[in-house]
């Protein structure tokens, strides 16, 4: 950008407009929402947030659709949460009135919509200041930037509105000039001849190197977006418009649109809770939200675009923010709000939007801190040049040149008719982890020279065609690597001793289900052919080197037009941190909740992350006793290999034995239960292959684990009294192995498909009464539909479970429960095999609305199951048989039913019980 240059943006584009367009006669007072009222009790939950502006009339002008533009005609209607009225004007420009209010309702799921959840969401928009974005114009043109002016209107009630008139009249909104370019080829907004919208501008930079932008100026106005608070940044707010080209590239200028998040306040229980699942409803005051919150919109797209600003050239676009914005800004600022506002807010707007620009550069530096530790780098599908040195200081020199000179001559230091790169950027080892270079589509030549003192990796991925990829660095004391990535063309490497070649192709998962593709396989499929003969679109996986675009120009490797705006790519970058909650039913335990840590990283080319680990305090009110367990995840590199721990120690461990045998006495449950002490840990390495994604997975799991139980004994207890094996306290060691594989339809209620689990363990050592056993698990279901695509299905559920040796009784076969046989306590009978099978129908019945709307359904089963204890299963089979409802909302199911067996009993579960 060069900050001086662009600060005529806004000006220019308000020049653009006759000054008669604002010429209005007549005002009108309104009361932006009104159904945001709300008393004390409701602001204690939902916040009190802006919801006395929405409260407060303001008089705003009325819209003259025969003078503004020389006249408005209206021809459609748009919008997300906004309600938009797209016009023509009689300039020749295109305007759009959008309301002040949201009307949420309509861009929420099925199942929210019209709901009491949905009236909650939609209570959100009293977050919101309304009117916000007639303020933000001063401050976007002390800064520079390229907009539309946008100002307050009464839509009036008018029959030139025809068919839009019932909706639109006496309705509040904003006007601005919708920016685009004019009709062959004419200058545009603000005198540009082309403007994009941010897809179409992602598309062209990796389309051919003479399309760039203008990186200052776009971080110029992310800074804006923090100061205001705005932290509704998706792509679909920003146009790009292409000025006169400068040397040999066009620097694109953003243009930030829909202001209407400037700052945006949300307070209140239920606004915190909302803030864990989106961190874009924050608080507005004179100290910023998390970082998380600032960027949760646009990180994913706008990494690339950042990629090339070192500290120095940051820290220069955020102090030059920070000057132009002067009080006297500001103040211009808040004297474009209604004057109500002003009275009741201004004071406030005042005091903290000076305090958050004093603090503006720590919070820039942050982010650009954060950003600096994994950096994309993106070449284009023409033939591409790079060169990166490694420097004795330990920096990294990245340079892209358009063209493909020999890359040994550029190993040698004489490229030849050196031009300007259109990427460069010095990487420091104090700042950057590594920096990934993807060079898409074109014949490409890279090399990678110098001497390796730092610890920064280097990853080149070549993409289609016939690339000469060259590392001639030599180790000199660092520990960073070179890495070379190509999977197609004919392509030549050339390395030296700190470099690996990868030539495998990238695989990924895509969310959706090869048997049932939805909407988002169908988009996925469209998107990524195989022209290599790799596997087709629909087949479950997705190559992105084998991707496209709609031109049938190919993809490079990890494309981010398709996988960022797809919304199907995987996170590769920096690491997360939460709290976590849990809860659950234990067996003689009843309620264990638990509370802990989560810290997931994430890496190149590791799926879905690089690793997880989930620390866990436990708690079971029913005994009063705790326990902890760890829960650690590790995948590797473009692999189906990954690595895992659990590890668990708990005083409220229980075991329940009423004896061996299918004719076991009946007696009380307590007398049966007794409760132990359990250590336990294994680590396993885990291989997942890739299938089509969501009910369409597959994991296979073998590793050494570890098991220690400390019965304590009760008097009278059935343990006490037949003192099996395990009756004492024991340690096993040994493997196991844990697999499973599910093919459905992914639904919350599936309808056909069928899922497989195996668990086995060999227990070659085990100290105390007991002896070295083994034993295998093996579990089953299908499901049949019977009727359409909407009608009842037939689930079906099989298992068994056989132990070999001399076991302890916590290792026994079991049968009863929820897991097996309904209708019989958890653990009914035990022996050294089962058998057990499941029936059931699952019936929608019909749509209701609770918190939210969802499918209610009923269910009917029988089960049957028997065990087997030295080869006798006296007593045969045990029935049970009952019926329930189940819910399907929002992608979730909860069921409840209740089953007659050996004794009535209730079941309700977060699910379906298979």
């Amino acid at each position: 950008m060069a900050l001086g240059r662009i600060g005529a943006g806004g000006v220019l584009a308000l020049l653009c407009v006759p000054a008669a367009l604002f010429a209005q006669r007549d005002s009108a007072e309104v009361v932006p929402g009104p159904r945001y009222a709300a008393d004390r009790v409701q602001e204690f939950f939902l916040g009190e947030n802006w919801r006395h502006l929405w409260l407060t009339p303001i008089r705003a002008p009325v819209l003259d659709l025969g003078s503004f533009a020389g006249g408005l005609e209206p021809f459609r209607t748009g919008g997300n949460q906004s309600t938009t009225l797209h016009m023509r004007g009689a300039d020749g420009r295109r305007y759009v009135f959008r309301s002040v209010d949201k009307f949420v309702q309509k861009s929420l799921p099925r199942d929210l919509r019209g709901t009491p959840a949905g009236i909650l969401i939609q209570d959100q928009t009293s977050a919101l200041f309304p009117t916000a974005e007639a303020a933000v114009g001063p401050i976007q043109d002390a800064v520079g930037l390229l907009y539309p002016p946008a100002r307050v209107f009464v839509m009036p009630d008018d029959p030139r509105l025809g068919e839009f008139r019932e909706e639109f009249a006496g309705m509040l909104g904003v006007l601005f000039e919708r920016p685009d370019e004019g009709p062959d080829g004419t200058p545009g907004f603000a005198g540009s001849r082309r403007v994009v919208a941010m897809e179409r501008m992602l598309e062209r930079l990796v389309e051919e190197p003479a399309d760039r932008v203008d990186s200052r100026e776009y971080l110029a106005a992310r800074l804006v977006d923090f100061l205001i608070n705005d932290t509704d940044r998706s792509e679909d707010q920003w146009r790009w418009a292409r000025p006169e080209r400068e040397g040999a590239y066009y620097r694109w200028r953003p243009i930030p649109l829909d202001r209407d998040g400037a700052f945006m306040n949300s307070n209140g229980v239920l606004g915190g809770i909302a803030r864990r699942i989106y961190p874009k409803l924050v608080a507005f005051g004179p100290d910023y939200p998390d970082r998380r919150s600032l960027v949760f919109e646009a990180v994913d797209y706008e990494r690339p675009l950042l990629s090339d600003l070192d500290r120095r050239t940051w820290d220069s676009v955020t102090a030059a923010v920070q000057t132009r914005i002067t009080d006297d800004v500001i103040d211009r600022a808040i004297a474009q709000l209604p004057a109500p506002y002003r009275a009741m807010e201004g004071a406030r707007l005042e005091r903290d939007l000076r305090a958050r620009r004093d603090r503006l550069r720590e919070v820039s530096l942050d982010y650009y801190e954060w950003l600096a530790v994994d950096v994309d780098v993106h070449g284009t599908h023409e033939p591409d040049r790079l060169e990166v040195v490694r420097l004795a200081d330990g920096t990294v020199d990245v340079r892209l040149y358009p063209g493909a000179a020999s890359a040994m001559a550029v190993a040698d230091g004489d490229a030849g008719g050196r031009q300007e790169p259109y990427f460069h950027r010095r990487f420091v080892p104090t700042e950057t982890r590594e920096v990934r270079i993807y060079l898409h589509g074109g014949d490409d030549h890279a090399v990678v020279r110098g001497e390796v003192t730092s610890d920064i990796i280097v990853r080149v991925i070549g993409g289609h065609g016939d690339d000469v990829l060259v590392d001639s660095t030599v180790a000199a004391g660092g520990r960073g690597r070179t890495v070379l990535y190509d999977a197609h063309g004919e392509n030549t490497f050339i390395t030296g001793p700190r470099t690996r070649v990868e030539r495998r192709p990238f695989r990924f998962e895509v969310p959706a289900s090869s048997l049932s593709p939805g909407p988002e396989a169908a988009v996925a499929a469209d998107a990524q052919p195989a022209p290599h003969g790799e596997m087709p679109p629909g087949a479950g996986a997705a190559d992105d080197e084998d991707a496209g675009n709609a031109d049938g120009k190919p993809y490079g490797d990890d494309d981010w037009v398709v996988h960022k705006i797809g919304g199907d790519r995987y996170r590769d970058y920096g690491s997360t941190f939460s709290w976590r909650p849990t809860a659950d039913f234990e067996l003689g335990t009843g309620l264990v909740v638990g509370f802990g840590p989560v810290e997931t990283y994430y890496g190149f080319r590791h799926v879905p992350y690089a690793s997880r680990v989930r620390l866990t305090v436990l708690f079971a009110p029913g005994p009063f006793d705790f326990g902890i367990e760890l829960d650690g995840d590790v995948r590797r590199e473009n692999s189906p290999f990954g690595f895992s721990l659990l590890a668990r120690a708990v005083r409220f461990g229980a075991v329940r034995f009423f004896g061996f045998g299918n004719d076991t006495p009946e007696f009380d449950t307590d007398r049966a239960t007794v409760r132990q002490t359990e250590l336990s840990a294994a680590a396993t390495l885990d291989w997942r292959p890739r299938y089509g994604g969501r009910g369409d997975r597959a994991r296979i799991s073998v590793g050494p684990a570890f098991v220690y139980r400390d019965p304590r004994f009760e008097r009278g207890s059935t343990l006490s009294l037949l003192r099996p094996p395990g009756s004492s306290p024991f340690g096993q060691i040994g493997a196991i192995l844990d697999a499973e594989l599910e093919r459905t339809d992914g639904q919350p209620v599936p309808r056909r498909g069928f899922t497989v689990d195996v668990q086995a363990g060999f227990w070659p050592f085990v100290d105390g009464e007991a002896d070295d056993f083994a034993d295998v698990e093996v579990v089953g279901a299908y499901y049949l539909p019977l009727r359409g695509p909407t009608g009842p299905v037939l689930a079906f559920r099989t298992g068994g479970e056989r132990v070999w040796g001399d076991f302890p009784v916590q290792e026994a076969a079991f049968i009863g429960g929820r897991h097996s046989l309904r209708g019989y306590v958890s653990r009914r009978y035990a022996g050294d095999a089962s058998l057990f099978g499941s029936a059931e129908l699952r019936w929608p019945i019909t749509r209701v609305t609770l918190l939210t709307a969802g499918e209610l359904g009923a269910l009917a089963f029988a089960d049957a199951a028997r065990v087997f204890f030295d080869g006798d299963s006296n007593d045969g089979w045990h029935v049970g048989a009952g019926v329930g409802l189940w819910y399907a909302t929002l992608g979730q199911v909860v069921s409840a039913a209740v089953a007659r067996g050996g004794r009535t009993r209730l079941y309700a579960w977060l699910g379906l019980p298979y």
